[in-house]
C-alpha cells in the first residue's frame, strides 16, 4: 500500500489547484479520477467551456442568417467539432500540468474509502489500495433523471453531456426543466436553428429570481422563438417512428409534444454515490451532500470536501474559492470561511448576472 500525505478525490477545479499547491510545497499528493475523459473537471470538460463555445457559435450561426435547415445543421456540426477540439486541447493541457509535478501521482479509476485512511481504487488492470494523511474529496455532482415513465428506456432522451457529443442538430428539442441549464441549451439550440420548446413543473420561470429579471429572461428567450408551458406535469415519454412523444398535463388539460431529441435539464445532486462514505464515518446531509463546517472539514477532521459534491451553489469559481479555504486553513490564519462570499449567477446567452 503506497502512502501519500494528501489523497484527493476528483481533477475538478478545486482538486487539481489543491493538488499543484500542496506539490508545490513539496507534498507527496495522490490525485484520483474516475475517466481520463474528465481530466480538469466539469466546467472544461461538460460544462462552462463546451456550452460558452457552443454559445458563441450558436451567435455567430445567427449573424450569417442561413436560409435553410440543412445550413444551420451543417454550422452546427462544424461547432460541435470545434468544441470537442478545444475541450480536448484543455484536457490534455490540465492533464500535463499535475503530471509533471514530481511529487504528484495521477490515478485513473473509481475511488471509496475503505477506512478513514484508505482510499480503494478501481482502476482498467485491478484494484489499488492507497493510504492517506489528509484526504479530499472534489467529485462535484450528477445529473438527476426524473422519475417519468418511459424517460429511461427513450433513445431520444438526452443530457447535457450527452446532447453535447451529438453532430446532428434537432429540428425540434422539447427540454424538461426551466433552470440554468435548460435555459442555457435553449437560447443556444433556438439560436442555431431548432425550434425549442420548453416544460417546467414550476409556476413561474426561475421563481428564485426578482420578478423584473426572471420576465426580462423570458422575454429575451421568447424573442428568440422559445415556447415555454410552466407549471407542467410531465406523465410520460414514448419514442415513435421519427421522435419521441411527451405527454403531460397542463392547466388541467393533458397535451402532448412530438420531438427529435428531449434534454432532461432537471438538475444536478452532489456525486457520492459510489465512495463508500460510511466507511470512513463521514455524514451526509438531508439533501444527499457531504456535511462540511465553515472550513469545508467533514464529520472526519482529517477528510475534507469542496466543490459541488458539498451542496449549494454549483458554480466552478466556488469550488476554487472553496481550494483557497482549505489552504488558508492548512498553512494560513484559519480566517477564511464559507460565510464570506455571496456568489451569484445566471448563466444564459441573453442575460447573465453575477454578485460577490
Amino acid at each position: 500500500m503506497e502512502h501519500f500525505e494528501a489523497i484527493i478525490i476528483g481533477f475538478g477545479k478545486g482538486g487539481k489547484t489543491l493538488a499543484a499547491a500542496l506539490a508545490d510545497r513539496g507534498k507527496k499528493v495522490a490525485v484520483i479520477e474516475q475517466s481520463k475523459m474528465m481530466y480538469g473537471g466539469t466546467c472544461i470538460n461538460i460544462g462552462c467551456i463546451p456550452t460558452k463555445a457552443l454559445v458563441h457559435h450558436s451567435k455567430l450561426s445567427q449573424l450569417k442568417r442561413l436560409s435553410s435547415f440543412e445550413d444551420q445543421a451543417t454550422e452546427y456540426r462544424s461547432a460541435i467539432d470545434k468544441k470537442t477540439k478545444l475541450i480536448a486541447a484543455l484536457r490534455q493541457k490540465n492533464f500535463e500540468n499535475l503530471d509533471k509535478k514530481e511529487t504528484v501521482t495521477l490515478y485513473t479509476g473509481k475511488a471509496s474509502f475503505a477506512s478513514q485512511h484508505e482510499i480503494s481504487v478501481r482502476t482498467e488492470i485491478g484494484n489499488v489500495m492507497l493510504h492517506g494523511e489528509q484526504i479530499y474529496i472534489n467529485t462535484g455532482a450528477t445529473i438527476i433523471m426524473p422519475d417519468i415513465d418511459g424517460i429511461q428506456e427513450s433513445k431520444h432522451v438526452y443530457t447535457s453531456t450527452s446532447l453535447m457529443q451529438e453532430t446532428a442538430l434537432p429540428k425540434r428539442l422539447v427540454i424538461i426543466g426551466a433552470g440554468y441549464i435548460g435555459l442555457e441549451f435553449a437560447s443556444m439550440y433556438a439560436g442555431f436553428g431548432s425550434e425549442v420548446i420548453v416544460l417546467d413543473t414550476h409556476r413561474d420561470l426561475l421563481e428564485r429570481e426578482d420578478r423584473d429579471i426572471a420576465q426580462a429572461v423570458r422575454s429575451s428567450l421568447e424573442n428568440k422563438g422559445i415556447t415555454f408551458h410552466n407549471n407542467a406535469t410531465i406523465e410520460s415519454v414514448r419514442d415513435a417512428e421519427h421522435g419521441a412523444i411527451v405527454t403531460y398535463e397542463e392547466a388541467d388539460q393533458k397535451r402532448k409534444e412530438t420531438a427529435d431529441v428531449i434534454l432532461v435539464a432537471a438538475g444536478r445532486k452532489p456525486n457520492i454515490d459510489d465512495l463508500k462514505l460510511s466507511n470512513a464515518g463521514i455524514a451526509i446531509t438531508d439533501r444527499g451532500a457531504i456535511q462540511v463546517n465553515e472550513h469545508l472539514q467533514t464529520t472526519v477532521p482529517h477528510i475534507f470536501a469542496m466543490g459541488d459534491v458539498v451542496g449549494g451553489l454549483q458554480f466552478t469559481y466556488i469550488s476554487l474559492d472553496d481550494q483557497r479555504i482549505i489552504m488558508d486553513h492548512l498553512y494560513g490564519n484559519k480566517r477564511r470561511t464559507t460565510q464570506d462570499r455571496h456568489p451569484f449567477l445566471i448563466p444564459s446567452s441573453s442575460t447573465r448576472r453575477c454578485l460577490v
